[in-house]
């Protein structure tokens, strides 16, 4: 087994596809003994740290006021609830305090991010612990959608895709 693997095989992950880019080129490609090249996955945890990045660029080019604007100012059911307390901060920090969802209905969701939308506030945003959260990040790509005026992945293939090569 591949030294790069062990770990993962030791602790029960495996990676269903890995590929590396580098400078625009596709230095390493991978796949489980489930999945070819041709397979299309969610790539969950990958998407937070790209996700980020369209809000760091939609801030730049204000598109987002600041950090401390109101989600609600992109989700207008929020407006006039306890949501409108949610900044686009706390949305990039897990710190929303929405109460988190099950993986399994996220994953299985027909309407994943109506899914997430619908949480109850159970505690104040910004002084809740840090949530490690899937749903959350959907939140952010919808600010995208709506401050820009551009889908999520269209504003990232715009943006940023271009860097890739």
């Amino acid at each position: 087994m591949p030294r790069r693997h062990r770990r993962s095989h030791r602790l029960c992950i495996r990676p269903f596809q890995l590929i590396i880019v580098r400078n625009g080129y596709v230095i390493a490609e991978e796949y489980s003994d489930l999945r070819t090249e041709d397979d299309l996955v969610t790539s969950w945890s990958v998407a937070k740290s790209f996700t980020s990045a369209l809000v760091g660029r939609a801030l730049d080019q204000e598109y987002i006021e600041d950090l401390d604007q109101s989600v609600a100012d992109f989700i207008p059911d929020w407006q006039g609830t306890d949501k409108e307390d949610i900044t686009i901060e706390y949305l990039m920090t897990l710190k929303t305090g929405l109460e988190r969802i099950n993986e399994v209905t996220l994953y299985n969701g027909a309407d994943q991010l109506q899914l997430v939308l619908d949480r109850e506030l159970i505690g104040t945003p910004g002084e809740v612990l840090y949530d490690y959260s899937n749903g959350v990040p959907m939140i952010a790509g919808e600010v995208i959608n709506v401050g820009c005026g551009l889908y999520a992945q269209d504003y990232l293939e715009d943006k940023i895709g271009a860097d890739f090569g």
